[in-house]
């Protein structure tokens, strides 16, 4: 039988809808017979319900007697009531089936549910009801269903089922049901040879019972599928072992009645010849598709730039496969290159056969990556690039990988090379006479500076402020390139110094709100949620902010400025900070912002001619942001303003008893190596007079110094480690050297004593007495003296236990001889001098600078807002920095000044503090100026 006249067949089945249907069709009556014998159905599995709008039922008392009936009840049973109620219901039906009605009358009482199927005689015959329990409570409460029809259906179902069964056992296709509890209902005769299993041995079990376990579930799982679906299926069905394999091509279908599925009906046919005479085809053509293949492929790689090749190194070195694009990189054939392997994996220079020779060794590398010079069949020479991986089966040592010829990559690596020396000869040489050029700018500044000082005439006054103005102008730029030029070189190194995040950013921007004040713009400054103490480059930080701000500054005409900063992420030792500069400035044309950033350019030209710069500014800040692993970017529509924002990471600064709880290190070393030194901690709020200290007491020994910035922190470093000695400022913010000894002096107790030197400005006895009485073991003055400090230290190390002081290494010193001829400037460079690191002067006159600057401008702000203690307090850092630092005449007008206020009060000291400003930039430019010379090799 073909396909064709199996489907029909199998459609023919399906269409066995009702009896009605295959009257005069014996064939049909014949299926329909066999099938019924087959599954021997019971009335209980085949129930056919009849609905009806009004409710068909009958009252009975417990002993059956009826009480009652619905007319659709009396119409359905086809009694009068006044014939049935009040009569027994048993004597209605044949005797046979009383006792069944009777029992189901018992059970009602105790039964929720129930019903029962018997025959009842009435006017027009013995027919047959279903009688269901609705409820049982005073009296049985029955629901009549007539089920006559479906009595007589069954019977003539069960007249047929032979001869359907017949055409199952004989059709040439297997078919088997299962009901839905996955039990074989039916299993016909081809069934039984194809799975050689007979039906006594299928029916009325489960697929499981049957079959191996991945058939079973197979099975189990597509009749599952067809009843959720109610569609016809069809799959492909693989049982048996290879050798044994057979394949069954299996179609299934749901048996639904009154929309409910009964059960799943299997038409199976073996297609195990068909499936290998199809898969013996689809293999030559997989075969004819893979030669085919192969042969494009190998063309593609003849015209590659790509060499490949299979190399066999153990048991005996073979090559036995190169791609033939072979002879047009190397000037050899393949066959040449097979008999003499060598030839392909040999360099003209010693380095690189050092690497290709262990390809034909034992260690031979897992993968190969090596660039070497190879020489040609025609000599020239090229250079060639070979990749390739080693592999290992059963023995047999193969490398795949392969060949590409880059000599044109090495001729532009050498061009790059060169283009980048070039470049850098370029940023040095340019950096060189940017230092050349900026000595004598400063000498210029320096001297325009006392010219002005002497009695001139108002014409010579203003050539002289020109020639101030064009000098600083040109010197900016000289620092600009200066800047640029070290970052391009490679020469921009930034410090990692500790330093408080919050404070240093209110300090560097308050000047700067000053200066929006005199342009009468609106200056906001928000500092979010920033870590304490951060370790990082607060010198060029402060560049980068200064010159975004002053930008700002420069293009904002009205409005505001506005500088957001905040932390966005932290670990365990970084911390990544995000600033935020707007304005409502000129803004930048949209075209123009891709290349802001780039040096040498602005966003147009006008800009230069209007505002002036080089265009180097926003160049060097992205530069130094990109340096401490951050990111800027840009955003402004012309006329209505721009923002700037930029991240940077910044390291956290925890003190030594913190790092010692997670960090796993060896305690016993740490305490040797703490030992071998003499620990020293200056508690002194100024940076300059950290570092002057500092390096002087660095020139008596190998010395561990640890600063902290205010007499709190001061408390807090020693509390967690052990110093031999204490350098103690007297006047610092937050708690003062005073009270801080007093809490060290309680913190010690009577079993131990550290000696704390005071240092005070004032040099007065009442001064002395009032550091003792606070704890303190001696004082120094400021400016601190190298002698006296000596002096001091030696005094005090000697009544401690002795240290094992390792060799302190010599520092290129400083010639006083160099240094430039200060004229009638009152500078004392003893200090600067006995510091002989020129690095270290060179940061101790970078953070004056800076910090003078931001001093004044702190105090302009208290004096001019009446805040007396304020005022004598800046008065009194300016003191300690220009003391030390060597500034003698701003130390002597800011004394002088002190001592006004103190008296007279905070408006009496306003005039003076202009020519105090004056002071400070004559000074500041001959400090620009020493620097220079200082620094000089």
């Amino acid at each position: 039988m073909d396909d064709k006249e199996y489907l029909e067949l199998f459609d023919k089945v399906k269409r066995l809808e009702s009896l009605s249907s295959i009257q005069g069709d014996p064939q049909a009556l014949e299926i329909l017979s066999s099938i019924n014998r087959q599954l021997n159905l019971t009335a209980e599995t085949d129930k056919i319900y009849l609905n009806s709008n009004n409710s068909p039922t009958i009252k009975l008392d417990f002993d059956g007697t009826v009480k009652g009936l619905s007319k659709v009840a009396s119409t359905c049973m086809g009694i009068p009531a006044s014939f049935i109620v009040g009569k027994n219901l048993a004597e209605m039906m044949p005797e046979s089936h009383r006792s069944v009605f009777n029992e189901f009358i018992q059970k009602c009482s105790t039964s929720k549910e129930g019903d029962v199927r018997i025959p009842l005689t009435s006017n027009s015959g013995l027919n047959w009801f279903n009688f269901k329990l609705v409820s049982a409570n005073d009296v049985i409460t029955l629901q009549i269903e007539d089920i006559t029809e479906i009595k007589q259906l069954e019977k003539d179902f069960q007249n047929q089922s032979e001869f359907i069964s017949k055409i199952l056992e004989n059709i040439p296709v297997g078919i088997f049901c299962r009901n839905q509890k996955g039990e074989f209902i039916l299993w016909n005769q081809r069934c039984a040879q194809m799975f050689y299993k007979m039906p006594n041995q299928v029916l009325g079990k489960t697929a499981r019972d049957i079959f191996m376990n991945d058939v079973a579930a197979k099975i189990t799982t597509l009749d599952q599928t067809v009843i959720d679906e109610r569609e016809t299926i069809e799959i492909s069905l693989t049982v048996g072992e290879e050798e044994n394999k057979r394949i069954f091509r299996m179609i299934k279908t749901p048996f639904v009645e009154n929309d409910d599925v009964l059960m799943t009906i299997c038409i199976v046919q073996d297609v195990t010849e068909k499936q290998q005479l199809e898969e013996q085809k689809r293999a030559r053509m997989m075969e004819e598709e893979e030669i085919r293949v192969r042969k494009e492929l190998e063309n593609m790689i003849s015209k590659s730039e790509f060499v490949i090749y299979n190399l066999t190194v153990e048991p005996v070195p073979i090559l036995s496969y190169v791609s033939p694009n072979i002879q047009r990189i190397s000037g050899y054939s393949p066959a040449e290159l097979k008999e003499k392997i060598t030839l392909l994996f040999h360099s003209t220079s010693s380095n690189s056969n050092s690497t290709l020779n262990q390809i034909f060794t034992d260690f031979c590398p897992e993968k190969l990556s090596v660039e070497y010079p190879f020489k040609r069949a025609d000599g020239e020479e090229i250079w060639l690039r070979n990749e390739a991986t080693l592999k290992v089966r059963g023995g047999v040592k193969q490398l795949i990988g392969f060949i590409v010829d880059i000599t044109e990559t090495k001729k532009l690596e050498i061009e790059k090379k060169s283009a980048i020396d070039a470049t850098r000869v370029k940023s040095e040489f340019l950096a060189h006479m940017s230092h050349e050029i900026r000595t004598p700018i400063n000498g210029v500044l320096g001297l325009n500076s006392l010219l002005m000082k002497t009695t001139l005439n108002e014409e010579q006054h203003y050539y002289s402020e020109l020639i101030h103005k064009s000098a600083s102008s040109l010197l900016e730029i000289i620092n600009d390139i200066l800047d640029i030029s070290k970052i391009e070189s490679g020469k921009m190194n930034l410090e990692k110094r500790p330093f408080r995040l919050t404070k240093f950013l209110s300090e560097t921007l308050e000047i700067m709100g000053i200066q929006a004040k005199q342009k009468n713009l609106d200056f906001k400054i928000e500092l979010g949620s920033l870590p304490d103490t951060v370790r990082g480059d607060s010198k060029h930080l402060g560049q980068i902010i200064r010159n975004l701000v002053n930008n700002a500054l420069k293009f904002t005409k009205e409005g505001y400025i506005k500088v957001v900063a905040e932390e966005k992420a932290r670990t365990d030792d970084r911390a990544v900070i995000q600033f935020i500069i707007s304005d409502t400035g000129i803004g930048i044309p949209r075209d123009k912002l891709d290349s802001i950033f780039s040096s040498f350019e602005q966003a147009s030209s006008s800009i230069s001619r209007q505002y002036g710069g080089t265009g180097l500014g926003l160049s060097i800040c992205k530069k130094l942001i990109e340096m401490m692993n951050g990111q800027i970017s840009v955003e402004s529509t012309q006329d209505r303003g721009t923002i700037f924002k930029f991240t940077i990471e910044l390291e956290m600064e925890y003190n030594l008893m913190e790092t010692l709880t997670n960090v796993n290190i060896d305690i016993d070393t740490l305490h040797q190596e703490m030992n071998s030194k003499w620990r020293i901690l200056i508690v002194e709020d100024n940076e300059i007079n950290q570092l002057v200290l500092g390096g002087l007491l660095k020139k008596l020994g190998d010395l561990d110094i640890t600063c902290a910035n205010n007499g709190a922190l001061g408390l807090e470093e020693f509390k967690a480690n052990k110093y031999d000695l204490v350098f103690m400022d007297c006047q610092m913010p937050v708690m003062d050297g005073f009270a801080a000894t007093r809490a060290i002096r309680e913190y010690e107790g009577y079993l131990k004593h550290t000696p704390i030197i005071a240092i005070t400005a004032n040099a007065m006895t009442s001064a002395k007495e009032e550091c003792m009485n606070a704890g303190m073991d001696e004082y120094i003055t400021k400016p601190i003296e190298e002698n006296r400090l000596k002096e001091i230290f030696h005094r005090f190390t000697e009544k401690l236990p002795p240290k094992t002081q390792p060799p302190i290494h010599e520092t290129a010193t400083v010639n006083p001889q160099e240094l430039p001829p200060a004229d009638d400037i009152l500078f004392d460079d003893t200090n600067l001098r006995a510091l002989e690191d020129p690095y270290l002067v060179e940061q101790v006159i970078d953070a004056y600078v800076g910090a003078i600057i931001v001093e004044m401008d702190k105090l302009k702000v208290a004096l001019f807002s009446d805040n007396l203690d304020e005022t004598c307090f800046i008065l009194h850092s300016i003191q300690g920095l220009t003391g030390n630092i060597g500034a003698t005449g701003v130390y002597n007008e800011s004394k002088a000044l002190s001592r006004l206020v103190k008296e007279f009060g905070c408006t009496e000291g306003q005039q003076p503090l202009e020519a105090l400003y004056e002071t400070v930039e004559t000074y500041n430019t001959y400090i620009k100026t020493l620097l220079t010379s200082l620094t000089q090799k």
